[in-house]
């Protein structure tokens, strides 16, 4: 109270004087009103024990906002779409993100996957001496995690202790080490170093090449005198390179987007940076010095390898750059590839931890851990009840543990953008599954979702943010096509035109804790409606839209408990059609009236025929009225006209 009357009467001084921050003040008096509203609002809802889910097949489950909480920057809707793009460069130039940046927040936030476990654990042994793999190859199609991969590498061997390190004291004693130790460093990436651009150094170095920047960074001056000729002659260094791992030893040399390097250079000797077919002779001397050496690692990030006529090699082309990129990859493999050691990148399954960490706080009480099996529980108990409705997968026992390592999101959608999604060019994985469902967690958390899981259904299309996250892989076509028949306000298939009654019972309240109630009541029914409908069948809207009313009103009436309103009745006073879907009603109605006329003749057929079948059993039993019937046949023939 005491900083909102502050905020108040400042911002009412600066009006007066026409000051052009009173604009800014005004926006922070509303956001520590919203603050405050939210704050009452959770409080009251503990108070109330919790609302259970007021969907039909919740039942008593906590909704996953009351068991995780997203990270703050997610949460608020604050974090910018870069940051899950991981950048080795800024972590290396102390700059970027503090969840790359911090060593301690990195970990937290990573989930060791097998793969990256093997990798940290090999380079663990390698550089203490022991028999890790010398060159490793990281290569995976676009945001595959090769580069946060490099990040755990550069981040386990900054001399931090592994016990401030979230999994690495296992790593460690697997590898019958205490620590690993403190090496020296080396980070070069394609894209942040100009092969006809010169760099001087803080200490007066100028630095040409990519193997001069990888000698400064060894070793500074001392060591770059090593190579200096070279550099200057942008000639490879050969059997030097030996020498400066085995000098400076432990080291780690980090390569990534290399192609992006390589593609720049010419058959020329023009270019600082040296020409295309010196780089690779360097290339084949950097694997083969790591290899001959003591205690040093090369890890190189390449785009993954197809096949001619595969999906992914276009999907490549958009990594690699375009045919000078592709030649610039393939001597790269070629010259590298004879020693590199095997990676892969996370699975799916895996995918669903790595996604969880980023984005939600961790899980760390008993309590938290209860209502997640308990929600885990009830989706499989009802897919094995109401087998026929769900595919044959829900229904194993495995299925609850993805939910439970999934949760709060649903494994479909997983399946569906790790399987589905990943085949459209341009979508990077786990980095664009972080992107969508970032955005779809703070529209959700700010909508105050109360479902127990995230749902493929409760992916918000219609907000700007997500639709712009599905969009953006797909060509401009299918805009408007989600605008208008998917989702947003004026995509409803069906269109509904409903009225509120309420009553304003305690005025303060309505005004305190609201900032404007008739618009925010207004935002909860349509929410509210939006649900109802999309659990109903048309025929129930059609047939009983008091119960649709009723229904959106309870909704209603549990979000705005403590605002002072009371809300009387929701009606339902028109519902619009569009054409396409009369003519389909009118296409299922005469579907319907020509199957009960199908029926209704295909009953007389066979009571036709059954009444024959007596009369036949009847004849055989009694040969007379066989030869009865013949006669009486032939005197009808001879009779007729």
């Amino acid at each position: 109270d005491d900083a909102y009357r502050a905020l108040d009467s400042a911002s009412r001084l600066l009006s007066a004087i026409s000051a052009p921050q009173a604009a800014d003040l005004e926006r922070e008096k509303q956001e520590l009103l919203r603050v405050r509203f939210e704050e009452q609002l959770r409080t009251e809802r503990r108070r109330s024990g919790g609302a259970t889910i007021e969907t039909q097949a919740s039942g008593g489950l906590k909704p996953w906002r009351e068991v995780v909480t997203p990270h703050r920057d997610v949460a608020s809707g604050r974090y910018q779409q870069a940051e899950f793009a991981a950048d080795l460069w800024q972590v290396h130039i102390g700059e970027g993100s503090d969840e790359y940046r911090n060593p301690v927040e990195f970990f937290r936030r990573t989930f060791l996957t097998e793969s990256l476990r093997r990798l940290l654990l090999s380079a663990v042994l390698r550089l203490s001496g022991g028999e890790g793999d010398p060159v490793v190859q990281l290569q995976t199609n676009f945001g595959g995690g090769k580069t946060h991969s490099m990040l755990a590498l550069y981040h386990l061997f900054s001399g931090e202790e592994p016990g401030q390190l979230q999994g690495v004291d296992e790593i460690m004693r697997e590898a019958g080490v205490s620590r690993p130790v403190k090496a020296r460093r080396v980070v070069l990436v394609g894209n942040r170093i100009s092969p006809g651009n010169p760099v001087t150094k803080d200490d007066g170095t100028v630095v040409r090449t990519l193997w001069g920047e990888l000698a400064w960074q060894l070793g500074g001056r001392p060591a770059f005198e090593r190579v200096r000729a070279d550099d200057e002659r942008a000639t490879s260094p050969g059997k030097t390179l030996h020498e400066l791992f085995n000098e400076y030893g432990p080291c780690l040399i980090l390569i990534d987007e290399w192609v992006a390097y390589a593609r720049q250079l010419h058959d020329q000797s023009d270019l600082p940076g040296g020409s295309f077919e010196t780089h690779f002779t360097f290339a084949q001397a950097l694997t083969e010095s790591a290899r001959s050496a003591k205690k040093c690692l090369v890890v190189i990030s390449l785009p993954a390898s197809d096949t001619a006529g595969s999906p992914r090699v276009v999907a490549e082309d958009v990594e690699v750059g375009g045919e000078r990129g592709r030649a610039a990859l393939d001597r790269l493999r070629n010259a590298v590839g004879r020693l590199e050691a095997s990676w892969r990148p996370a699975s799916a399954e895996e995918g669903f931890e790595i996604v969880r960490r980023r984005l939600f706080e961790p899980l760390v009480r008993q309590e938290q851990y209860v209502a997640r099996d308990a929600v885990a529980r009830a989706f499989a108990d009802m897919y094995r009840t109401q087998a026929q409705e769900f595919p044959q997968e829900c229904r194993e026992a495995a299925y609850e543990q993805r939910i439970r390592s999934a949760y709060p999101i649903h494994p479909e959608v997983f399946d569906r953008l790790y399987t589905d999604w990943s085949t459209l060019l341009k979508f990077q994985r786990t980095r664009g599954v972080l992107r969508l469902m970032a955005a779809v967690i703070h529209t959700l958390w700010e909508k105050g979702d109360r479902t127990p899981l995230i749902l493929p259904a409760s992916i918000p299309i219609d907000e700007p943010r997500v639709q712009f996250e599905l969009t953006r892989y797909l060509s401009d076509n299918w805009a408007p096509i989600i605008e208008k028949d998917v989702d947003g306000p004026a995509s409803l298939p069906v269109r509904l035109d409903g009225v509120i009654f309420m009553r304003v019972n305690d005025p303060s309240a309505a005004v305190i804790r609201v900032q404007n109630y008739i618009r925010a009541i207004l935002e909860y029914a349509q929410t509210a409606l939006r649900d109802v409908i999309g659990a109903v069948t048309l025929d129930e809207i059609l047939s009983d839209r008091e119960a649709v009313g009723r229904r959106i009103e309870q909704m209603v009436e549990s979000e705005i408990i403590g605002w002072g309103l009371e809300v009387a009745a929701i009606r339902i006073q028109d519902l619009i059609l569009p054409e396409d879907l009369k003519r389909v009603m009118a296409r299922q109605a005469s579907a319907e009236r020509e199957k009960r006329a199908n029926i209704t003749k295909s009953e007389g057929d066979r009571e036709a025929a059954e009444n024959l079948a007596a009369a036949a059993s009847t004849m055989a039993a009694a040969p007379g009225a066989l030869q009865l019937r013949t006669l009486q046949t032939l005197d009808t023939l001879g009779t007729s006209p």
